[in-house]
């Protein structure tokens, strides 16, 4: 099998015909508008290379599919050899309904046109139009002197065939039957003539056709003696031709010019009654010759080579990577789109599928109990306030791709999760996953998508994640599903106390900057034993090395001191950690009607129905705010990009904070000196700062002082932020160690 070769258009659409080329359920619905569309034909017609498409070899069967152009699922239970369709569905679909009548059946024509089965935006026919409104002058399909030229069309550029591509949508409804171009339109010539052949009633829409000088696109794979388009070529041919003659006569046209080829033309033009005969023998001979060309042209149209890449079902992996690569911008495929397609094909009939299904259990409301949090207590909470829906193609990908290793773990061990020695990190990659049967999926993903939100709640609650994007190290969400895929460990208050004392220590022991998926299952096992069997604190070790690790979590890494820089992940680490203890906001005073401002909650960011008691408008959405801002330092002879993008202290995350929008926005680039004094005083230390520490800066502050002179100061200011920051936490886990 050749990976890289090229297919003919009217073989690929053969074979779709055939169920030999499917499309796989997980590609995403036709969206191409009417506008894409005709860009495409106009491309294809002058035979404009239209891209590649991406085929994977397998057998039918192995994903829920649907044919292209409709949106019903096709049922093929035999094990045929086929390939799927992977890439190229948008640009196949639309020239599947260009060039092919898919609501030609004279006694069904509406059965298509119901609701759920063609793609609204595929219910268009298409034509060539002869007599464009631009470009007329151009002739590009010689119709003007019955001459068509073939190579002058494909000279062209996709601007100049434009005008002469025209659509008419199709409906459904009786009122659009008695347009000649829908296809009730037969119905409505069986009703004037009393007879039921095809031939009789393209004849009758022919003649509405030629009148408006529109060539039927969608009949040129009508393989019978005389299609629809083929009657209207003859039509339009007579009707030219006929026009043609008259200006000969009436003077306005040289005969010679039509037939300067013939040797006694100029005989024939002087004595034309004498010739009449020859000369119409020319006219039919020109005429023809023309009707042969343009048939003949569209007819080839199916020979045009597509592009096409063909793996084998062994490399699907491959395919995913191959598919992006494609489409960079556009639709990414995934492996939980193959496993939407896997699902679907034992599940029951009246089923919406996975996707639809998970997106459902997110929207599901949990109530919080005083095991999760006694703050938010009989509060309730959904994957929404995660952002796990705001997507062109919910759930997050971030989500998807949780779900997919969880999925894979509780397969592993089989909904048991006492097996957990069975597992390696094997059984968190793709290559497993996509190996899962249809009823694998069926079975676990309801507990998979509920132990992940379970998880993703516990984070949101307890450890300030506000976004799921927002979570550096997201293989740390997996040892915590995999325990709260048990309802009594759900339901454990020292389970939680134990899963919270783990998770931070992970997070700032430097134990998952490299080697994360072996990582994980290790601590997964760690974290069961500990839970379940009461087992001594694993994670001890992990502890003594919080904000200790050389190179990542230590003072001199996160004072920008060393050449590597803070890890990005520490640095969403550090502000998550912020978050969850929920400062007051760094807003000024008279700013809300009570005397407290409000908490930077992550809960509260996400909740949509929270109100805020405040004089104006205010904006919760977190922003990540420089304590000194940078355009403070650009008096220094310094650009605010040489600073953002420098390796200094001011871009450390000791020097940032979350704060809401409306806050960051009034702050703007205020120095800390002069606001701290307007903020409630319980803000200070909810940020880890003491506003003596910011006088003592501004007390040696100077504008005439270099950067590199004051970062000394910076760094004393942040040493102490560093350590405040560190006995939070270590306090922190001293108070969970005593209540295990």
């Amino acid at each position: 099998m050749d990976k890289y070769s090229s297919i003919s258009f009217g073989n690929l659409i053969k074979l779709e015909s055939e169920s030999r080329v499917l499309l796989p359920n997980f590609q995403r619905d036709f969206v191409w508008n009417s506008e894409k569309q005709k860009k495409l034909l106009a491309s294809f017609l002058i035979d404009i290379p239209i891209g590649s498409i991406l085929l994977v070899e397998g057998e039918g069967g192995e994903y829920s599919t649907r044919k292209l152009c409709f949106e019903e699922p096709f049922t093929d239970s035999e094990r045929t050899e086929c390939s799927y369709l992977l890439d190229g569905q948008q640009r196949i679909s639309t020239l599947k309904n260009v060039f092919t009548d898919l609501n030609g059946d004279i006694e069904n024509w509406d059965d298509n046109l119901s609701q759920g089965k063609l793609y609204t935006l595929l219910k268009i026919r298409w034509f060539i139009n002869l007599n464009p409104t631009e470009n007329k002058e151009l002739d590009l399909f010689g119709f003007e002197e019955l001459y068509f030229d073939e190579k002058k069309l494909l000279e062209a550029r996709p601007d100049d065939i434009y005008p002469y591509i025209s659509s008419h949508s199709i409906y459904k409804g009786k009122k659009y039957q008695n347009k000649w171009y829908a296809p009730g339109y037969h119905d409505v010539v069986l009703e004037m003539k009393d007879s039921n052949k095809k031939n009789q009633i393209n004849n009758i829409i022919a003649d509405e056709a030629s009148e408006n000088f529109l060539i039927p696109l969608y009949s040129v794979s009508d393989e019978s003696r005389k299609p629809l388009h083929r009657h209207v070529l003859d039509k339009m041919g007579q009707i030219q031709v006929d026009r043609l003659k008259s200006e000969v006569d009436d003077g306005q046209l040289k005969l010679i010019d039509f037939f300067s080829d013939e040797g006694n033309i100029e005989k024939m033009a002087q004595n034309p009654l004498k010739y009449n005969k020859e000369i119409n023998q020319l006219w039919n001979k020109r005429v023809i010759q023309w009707i042969t060309d343009v048939d003949n042209f569209l007819n080839n149209l199916f020979e045009r080579q597509i592009a096409r890449i063909r793996l084998t079902k062994d490399e699907i992996n491959r395919a995913i990577f191959v598919f992006e690569e494609l489409n960079r911008g556009g639709t990414d495929l995934s492996s939980f789109d193959l496993l939407v397609a896997r699902y679907a094909i034992n599940a029951d009939k009246d089923d919406e599928g996975l996707k639809f299904n998970i997106i459902e259990l997110i929207k599901n409301q949990i109530k919080i109990d005083s095991t999760l949090s006694s703050i938010l207590e009989g509060k309730e909470w959904s994957g929404e306030y995660l952002n796990l829906l705001n997507d062109k193609n919910p759930p997050s990908k971030s989500f998807k791709n949780l779900f997919l290793n969880q999925l894979g773990l509780l397969n592993r061990v089989e909904g048991k999760l006492e097996n957990h020695e069975k597992l390696n990190s094997s059984h968190i990659k793709e290559r497993y996953v996509l190996d899962l049967s249809s009823e694998n999926i069926i079975k676990y993903y309801e507990s998979t998508s509920i132990s992940l939100l379970r998880a993703l709640l516990f984070l949101q609650v307890n450890c300030g994640l506000y976004d799921l994007n927002k979570l550096g190290y997201k293989l740390t969400v997996l040892p915590i599903s995999y325990l709260f895929a048990s309802d009594k460990i759900w339901k454990d208050e020292i389970a939680h106390k134990k899963i919270l004392y783990w998770y931070w220590t992970a997070l700032f022991s430097g134990t998952y900057r490299e080697a994360q998926q072996p990582r994980t299952i290790r601590d997964l096992s760690k974290l069961y034993e500990w839970v379940v069997y009461k087992t001594d604190n694993p994670f001890l070790e992990a502890k003594d090395n919080i904000f200790n690790e050389k190179n990542y979590s230590d003072l001199d890494t996160l004072l920008m001191k060393t050449e590597e820089g803070v890890n990005s992940n520490l640095e969403l680490a550090l502000l998550q950690f912020m978050v969850s203890n929920r400062p007051y906001d760094l807003i000024k005073k008279e700013f809300f009607k009570s005397k407290k401002p409000p908490r930077v909650s992550a809960f509260d960011i996400g909740n949509p129905n929270k109100k805020y008691d405040c004089i104006e408008a205010y904006d919760k959405n977190p922003n990540i705010h420089h304590i000194f801002p940078l355009g403070m330092f650009t008096k220094l002879n310094q650009s605010t990009s040489e600073i953002r993008y420098g390796h200094n202290v001011l871009n450390s995350p000791l020097n940032k904070t979350i704060i809401s929008s409306t806050a960051n926005s009034k702050l703007s680039d205020d120095d800390p000196n002069k606001y701290f004094s307007q903020l409630n005083e319980l803000s200070y230390s909810d940020h880890f700062f003491q506003p003596s520490d910011i006088k003592d800066f501004f007390s040696k502050y100077s504008s005439d002082r270099s950067l590199e002179e004051l970062i000394p100061l910076l760094d004393d200011v942040f040493l102490k932020r560093f350590n405040a920051i560190k006995l939070r936490l270590l306090n922190l886990l001293r108070d969970l160690e005593e209540q295990f």
